[in-house]
């Protein structure tokens, strides 16, 4: 199975687990992540390095001006 994980989702374990829901989907992407590489292909693609990169938007990310 080929799976794309945005940005988003691959920071869901680092937010507050006090909410139900966001346990879940924490739960679910850590499943993801520790599946076996022949079970899973995890995709990647150039946005992931756009949004995670603090050069490009000096520190934040404002999504309105682009």
């Amino acid at each position: 199975m080929r799976v794309y994980l945005d940005l988003c989702c691959l920071k869901r374990p680092f937010d507050r687990q006090e909410h139900p829901v966001v346990r879940l989907e924490t739960e679910a992407i850590l499943a993801l992540l520790g599946a076996p590489a022949d079970r899973v292909i995890l995709l990647r693609s150039a946005v992931h390095a756009r949004e995670s990169s603090k050069e490009v938007f000096g520190g934040t990310v404002d999504y309105q001006s682009q």
